[in-house]
């Protein structure tokens, strides 16, 4: 986790994590959230997303650098 001026960056490591507390069902996403110290409905919307989309759930920063590299700045396509 990167804490910036006023927005935090989760890298995907943190984000997996905090989503297997959630599927464990040990605790409840209230309880992981206030320990993380983020919202419970952030965690409920990675989950979300990684259950849509396991393998592109959480891209990351390097996702973005790669398609500069490979489309070139010209033809540059935004991934989300």
């Amino acid at each position: 986790m990167v804490i910036g001026k006023g927005k935090r960056y989760y890298d995907r490591e943190f984000k997996y994590e905090a989503i297997r507390l959630m599927d464990e069902g040990k605790r409840s996403v209230g309880d992981i959230a206030r320990d993380l110290d983020i919202h419970p409905n952030l965690l409920h919307q990675w989950r979300r997303k990684y259950r849509k989309d396991m393998e592109q759930a959480f891209p990351g920063k390097c996702h973005f650098m790669l398609s500069i590299l490979l489309c070139g700045v010209g033809d540059l396509m935004i991934i989300q």
